[in-house]
């Protein structure tokens, strides 16, 4: 199309009045008001428990703002409360299949806002690492696992998503991020992963308030099926209240109320893997806050010894009486651990794959979940051989690699980010979870992103 012609469909009616509407559409969707607008109704919809008509008001939401808005960082808001306040709705596949359509105008919201607002981007290594766990996945248990199990919707879904489908988001998300004058595309990531962790703190928190009698009365923690998953999303929301806190010293308090929830939580994985984060966050902010560095160093040894004093008190809480019995031998994960010898042996190249399901005596998951080991590693080993294994280290070097070149403050928090996602998925599905693989796409497509582009706060 030619210049004169442009200016022609400009000059039509309904396209002049669009063009002329669309940078304040933009800007509502971005507005920080709408996002906290979103954050109070995923509290609402926690508090009133009508997580699946919110699933479904927040998807259209965010499919709303995929076609109407160039930036698509408008549509990561909802997606992300939207994760958090689900994870409330465990064993619930037959609740949400009705809704499955939703994914036809969902994927045609991406395409209009791929060919309407994306440009020509770049490959950068990420993309390969990504290409390789894609493969290994994709191939696992070739030559062993059965028909029967490959096929099935559960394991197409999970082997698509985690394969073929963390390609293409990294291609669409490559090609959909762009810098923005009006704001700092960088700290308005950073936020909405900051406010996915205030829904998560929320979460915790309203499920105390609702167990509040037999909390009070036994002393003990309020018990929940979700606490893993929220102390997940807990940790990769950890680092960016360092981030903020770096401009204004309340979010310190963030910070703490972040690891006090991830406490609270009972996830035996939450408080080993977050407070190691803890520490490490800790020493970032030493690192990078030279004013306040002898502060840092000094909170460091004295949390440290706070907890040191306080474990007794604090394994009490987990009706646990030593730090041994954090690991229970009568868990499914104890004994997936121990066949994982068994079936690499069985493929030593392409492992038994992710849909097999030949440990079920072990553990048998619900409707719509895989044949989890519960630990990455043994997962990768077990699951996708040494194809897997080659492909996962080449992944991780080239993620290490991409934040430690040329890095900065901001690149390092994205690693602390993954770093928590990453020391939770040794204990728990993790990153063979779908939203969660995707989550670790789309930080790096952060970092890869911020080499071309220097953030306002670097």
């Amino acid at each position: 199309m030619d210049e004169s012609t442009t200016k022609s469909a400009a000059e039509f009616p309904p396209v002049k009045f669009w063009l002329g509407l669309k940078p304040y559409i933009n800007r509502l969707f971005m507005s920080r008001y709408l996002m906290l607008a979103e954050f109070a109704a995923a509290c609402v919809i926690i508090v009133l428990g009508r997580e699946v008509m919110g699933a479904v008001a927040f998807t259209f939401l965010a499919i709303a703002t995929l076609v109407l808005c160039n930036d698509m960082l408008a549509s990561l808001m909802p997606c992300l409360m939207m994760s958090v306040f689900l994870t409330k709705c465990y064993d619930s596949a037959d609740t949400f299949l009705p809704w499955a359509w939703v994914a036809l105008p969902a994927a045609l919201a991406g395409l209009i806002h791929l060919f309407a607002y994306g440009r020509r981007t770049r490959i950068t290594p990420n993309f390969w690492g990504i290409v390789a766990v894609a493969v290994a996945v994709t191939l696992g248990g070739l030559g062993t696992i059965t028909a029967g199990e490959y096929w099935n919707a559960t394991s197409l879904l999970y082997v698509g998503l985690l394969g073929i489908g963390a390609v293409v988001y990294y291609l669409w998300a490559m090609t959909c991020m762009r810098e923005r004058e009006e704001y700092d595309i960088f700290n308005k990531f950073a936020g909405i992963f900051y406010a996915m962790g205030a829904l998560a703190c929320f979460s915790v928190l309203h499920y105390y308030w609702v167990q509040r009698d037999m909390v009070w009365e036994t002393c003990t923690l309020a018990e929940f099926q979700a606490s893993n998953n929220l102390a997940t999303f807990l940790m990769i929301a950890m680092p960016f209240s360092c981030w903020f806190s770096r401009k204004n010293k309340v979010h310190l308090l963030g910070f703490l109320l972040i690891f006090v929830c991830l406490f609270l939580s009972g996830s035996r994985g939450g408080l080993v893997m977050g407070t190691i984060e803890f520490f490490i966050c800790l020493v970032y902010l030493a690192a990078v806050e030279k004013k306040f560095r002898i502060v840092y160093i000094c909170s460091i040894f004295a949390v440290a010894a706070l907890i040191f004093f306080s474990v007794d008190n604090l394994l009490s809480f987990y009706k646990i009486d030593t730090l041994g019995e954090l690991v229970s031998h009568n868990e499914a994960r104890y004994e997936l651990l121990r066949r994982v010898g068994t079936d690499i042996k069985s493929n030593m190249l392409f492992g038994r794959g992710l849909g097999y399901s030949g440990n079920s005596d072990i553990y048998n998951p619900v409707k719509g979940a895989m044949h989890w080991y519960h630990m990455m590693i043994p997962q990768i080993i077990g699951s996708l051989g040494v194809l897997g294994v080659f492909a996962y280290i080449l992944q991780f070097t080239i993620r290490a690699y991409s934040v430690l070149r040329k890095t900065d403050a901001f690149k390092i928090v994205l690693g602390l980010s993954y770093l928590g996602l990453f020391l939770m998925s040794q204990v728990n599905p993790g990153e063979f979870s779908p939203p969660y693989a995707l989550t670790a796409v789309l930080i790096f497509v952060m970092v890869d992103y911020s080499d071309s582009i220097t953030p306002n706060m670097k």
